[in-house]
């Protein structure tokens, strides 16, 4: 969704219908919104960690299962 506002954005500036403020402003949300979309699935990823170690049921990944058998 975001990547779609991004490019009709820049091409409203090529065509000279936003301004280049326009655009920058429109490319530090898409960057903003992707930082925040990256932490948050650090904050799952780390959060299922901490689950497992508490609960003592770590998942293995397919690799280290396929090697113990």
């Amino acid at each position: 969704m975001l990547s779609v506002l991004k490019v009709k954005t820049l091409l409203n500036h090529r065509e000279g219908i936003t301004t280049s403020f326009d655009l920058r402003q429109a490319q530090t949300q898409l960057y903003t919104a992707q930082q925040e979309y990256i932490n948050s699935m650090l904050d799952v990823i780390d959060t299922k960690a901490t689950l497992e170690t508490v609960l003592n049921t770590p998942q293995l990944s397919n690799r280290d299962y396929s090697e113990k058998n």
